[in-house]
This record gives C-alpha cells, sequence and structure tokens, in this order.
C-alpha cells in the first residue's frame, strides 16, 4: 500500500522558537498517530545557525527555512524554492501565524498550482501591546484566507479580532484550542529541576506585551514583604537584555535567573521543580505555558487578558488577577509562597482541567476541517 503523502505544518515563526516547538510536538505526533505522516517548516534562527536545516524528529521531519527575517519573504529565492519543494510533496497545508504574516506572491502563485486543502490557524491576531497589522498586511493576507477552506483561532478573544479585520471569514472562522499530550498530564516521569532555594518559573518571551516589567516590579515588592523564593524566566529575550537591567535596577537581579531559550526537556524539569508558574502578560492570545504547568499539577498565577481566561477557573484551578495590576499579581505570588496547601489544591483540579485539552482532538478537528480522514480509534472533542 502506497504511504499517504504528509500533512505539511508551516509558520512564520522560527522553528526553534519554543511555541513552536511545542506545537509541532504535539500536533505532529497526533496527526501521526491519526495516519498523516507531517512536514513543518520555519524560519531558520541566525543565532543557531549551527543547526542543520533538516532535521529528523520523532513525530515527523522539520525544515529551517533560510532567511533571518520572521516572515517569508520574496527576498529569500532559496526559502521560495524550498517551500514549493514542500508543497510538492505535501497533501494538505496547515498554516500557523503568529501576530502577522504577510505571505508573498510567489507562496500564494505555488498554491494556485497545487488544489490541495489548506486551513490556517491564528495563534494571536492584532495585539494591542504590538504594532498593528498594517492595511497592506491585511491586503496581502486576504487571498490566502479566500483560499483556505476554513480559519481557526486558538481562543474567542483572538477569533474576535481576526473578524473585526476580515469580516468576510466569518462564517468559516472557528475557535480550535492548543491540545496537549496525554504523557504530559501523567506523573513526573524524571528527576524535576535541582534548586537551592525554592523558586517561581515564568516561561514566556522577554517582550513588554508579555508583562516582564510589571511581574519584575512585583516580585521586588514580594522580596521587600519578606518573600524568599527565587524567580526563573526562560523564553527568548526579544530586548536586548532589557529586563535584565531593568532587575538589576531594582535591586533584585541576585533573586532573578534569566535561563533563556532552554531545551524542551530541562523546560519540563523546570516546571516540575518550581512552586508555581506565573504568566504576567497583558494581552495573551492562549497561554500554553500556563496550561503546559497546570497539566503538570502546578499552580499557577495568570492575568485575565484573554486566553488564560478559557481554561483557568479564578480560585479552583489556578489564580487570575488584571492585566498591569502590580499589587494583585503581588498579593496573588505571596498567597502560593505561603501556602502550600493551596498550591496543592490548585495544582490538583489543574491538571485535571488541562487533561481536557488534547492534542488527540484539536488534531481531528483540523482533520474535518481539512477534510481528510482519521484512522485514530480515539478521539474526544472537536471544533466550537
Amino acid at each position: 500500500m502506497k504511504a499517504p503523502k504528509p500533512i505539511l505544518l508551516l509558520t512564520n515563526m522560527k522553528a526553534d522558537d519554543p511555541t513552536a516547538e511545542g506545537i509541532f510536538e504535539a500536533l505532529g505526533r497526533a496527526y501521526r498517530e491519526a495516519g498523516h505522516p507531517v512536514l513543518a517548516a520555519g524560519q531558520s534562527n541566525p543565532f543557531l545557525a549551527s543547526r542543520p536545516l533538516v532535521e529528523r524528529r520523532s513525530w515527523g521531519e522539520l525544515h529551517r527555512l533560510g532567511g533571518s527575517s520572521n516572515y517569508l519573504s520574496a527576498r529569500s529565492r532559496r526559502t521560495f524554492r524550498a517551500l514549493v519543494g514542500l508543497l510538492g510533496r505535501s497533501r494538505a497545508v496547515h498554516f500557523h501565524f503568529g501576530c502577522t504574516w504577510n505571505p508573498a506572491a510567489a507562496l500564494l502563485r505555488a498554491l494556485e498550482r497545487r488544489p490541495i486543502p489548506c486551513v490556517a490557524s491564528f495563534h494571536d491576531w492584532a495585539n494591542p501591546s504590538l504594532r498593528a497589522p498594517a492595511r497592506l498586511q491585511k491586503r496581502g493576507l486576504r487571498p490566502l484566507l479566500r483560499r483556505c477552506r476554513r480559519v481557526t483561532a486558538v481562543s474567542s478573544q483572538t477569533a474576535r479580532l481576526l473578524a473585526a479585520d476580515f469580516p468576510e471569514i466569518a462564517g468559516r472562522l472557528r475557535v480550535v484550542p492548543h491540545g496537549l499530550r496525554p504523557e504530559r498530564i501523567r506523573a513526573r516521569n524524571k528527576p524535576p529541576e535541582s534548586s537551592a532555594a525554592p523558586y517561581a518559573l515564568c516561561a514566556a518571551r522577554q517582550a513588554s506585551y508579555k508583562g516582564t516589567d510589571i511581574l519584575l516590579t512585583a516580585w521586588k515588592d514580594a522580596a521587600q514583604g519578606g518573600a524568599k523564593a527565587r524567580l526563573i524566566l526562560c523564553g527568548p529575550d526579544e530586548t536586548g537584555g532589557h529586563f535584565q537591567r531593568y532587575a538589576r535596577l531594582l535591586g533584585i537581579a541576585d533573586q532573578v535567573d534569566f535561563a533563556g531559550v532552554v531545551s524542551r526537556e530541562r523546560y519540563w524539569r523546570l516546571v516540575d521543580g518550581s512552586l508555581f508558574c506565573v504568566l504576567a502578560s497583558r494581552h495573551e492570545a492562549f497561554g500554553l505555558s500556563a496550561l503546559e504547568a497546570m497539566s503538570r499539577g502546578k499552580a499557577v498565577v495568570a492575568t485575565r487578558s484573554g486566553g488564560p481566561e478559557s481554561f483557568v477557573e479564578n480560585g479552583v484551578s489556578g489564580l487570575l488577577v488584571p492585566p498591569g495590576d502590580v499589587n494583585a499579581l503581588r498579593g496573588a505570588m505571596e498567597r502560593l509562597m505561603r501556602d502550600g496547601g493551596l498550591r496543592r489544591r490548585l495544582g490538583r483540579a489543574a491538571r485535571a482541567q488541562a487533561s481536557r485539552f488534547r492534542a488527540a482532538a484539536a488534531a481531528r478537528s483540523y482533520l474535518r476541517l481539512l477534510a481528510l480522514p482519521s484512522r485514530a480509534r480515539r478521539f474526544t472533542g472537536g471544533v466550537s
């Protein structure tokens, strides 16, 4: 029997970005279990030039496309030659957008020559803390959205923002939240990160919209109030060291560790070894790191910034605070530092809540939208 052609996961994010890797890993495995091989492609990271451009993963084949831009552009002929080759090998295309993407005409022409099904999934859109999508970007995106069978968003908030800018897709717009692998929700199977002192973890890129400054300010206030824990931040730095300098200015540099981009293996060890996890975003389309922490039985503090409200129930599976409220964030973190019983109670409910968000359910939803079959025996959930 001839092997089926793969599904191509194509993203404007860097292939080495922690969010992209997490999406590729969970969704790629789920697609494979449903009987579909997987190709994945994203931009190469200029700071990781030693990584091979094509890498075999347990879930599929990862391609790091050339060019240092965060957008696939016509300026890189090699990138588009690689894209055309990948499209020729693929049975369907599943686009994954960060905040914005301006697809060049060459990509659209390549898709026109290959009538394969496409779905576009938005992990964020019109983030108010970032530059608003330009009129030309929206105009360039419209032909691709018309080409797609369906458009999906990871949360109701992102769907509302998309519908406001593209009212013509309202009838084809669906919400499909992120899903996790079942093994991520099981008990720990590796030793957690060792630390000389208890710590809280924030797994997020260092950027203004992630509220890193608010978190550091709240941490300083908590430290002055007698809190003894440390704070570890992991994720790419998009500010050139701004928040490290801000920590020194606040006088808490010796209480905060900036771990940068860590391997997925170490990331899970950091989660397992933490007291709790915190996400202080001003705007959050979903908040995958908070859901991942919940899947490991960790209490979380998150802001009412959109996405986290779809899976964190305040006082039951985590603590929610208003975005930008330093005092509320400090109070929530101090409660979790002091009260081990509260951490354990929230953590148990958090694990149960996270178990409802399965990668298999997301994969089944996407396959239905792509009109592709699934050979998996058991799926739960669906398109909302």
